[in-house]
């Protein structure tokens, strides 16, 4: 689905936009990121309000060089032990996989995962092909019930 409503790069040091992208760039391969190290690609989503995040950023890793999802994950301190046992059974065997904090301050998650890492995320994937598989792997963990 392709309902992205704000589609920009953005740069890592300043979080300042330095461009307003098209829909177009979620056609490009996600190997683009590793071209433009200095920048992330911020999405916005309607979708997002059900998933309980604002927003997703898709960028490269400056340490590991992998693709890297970061998102607010608006969900209760409570739910630590079933989201690390949801990003244990669910993401693929890469180095690094995934990683999170709460923020006591802001009441949320603050999560990242290894594009790599996220289930039917292939060698070659769009950017756009890897947004779909976050936010579906995002899906099932509020439609799981037992994890």
């Amino acid at each position: 689905m392709n309902d992205y409503t704000v589609i920009e790069f953005c740069n890592k040091e300043t979080d300042e936009v330095v461009e307003q992208a098209t829909k177009e760039v979620l056609n490009e391969p996600l190997s683009l990121l590793k071209e433009r190290m200095d920048d992330f690609l911020y999405v916005e989503s309607p979708r997002f309000d059900a998933l309980r995040m604002d927003c997703a950023t898709i960028e490269c890793d400056d340490v590991f060089e992998t693709s890297t999802v970061l998102f607010g994950l608006r969900v209760p301190l409570a739910e630590k032990d079933r989201l690390d046992a949801y990003c244990d059974k669910t993401l693929k065997d890469v180095t690094p996989r995934y990683g999170f904090l709460y923020s006591d301050e802001e009441r949320l998650f603050d999560v990242n995962v290894t594009c790599e890492a996220l289930p039917h995320v292939k060698e070659g994937a769009t950017i756009g092909e890897t947004l779909e598989a976050f936010i579906d792997w995002l899906t099932r963990y509020f439609e799981r019930v037992d994890v």
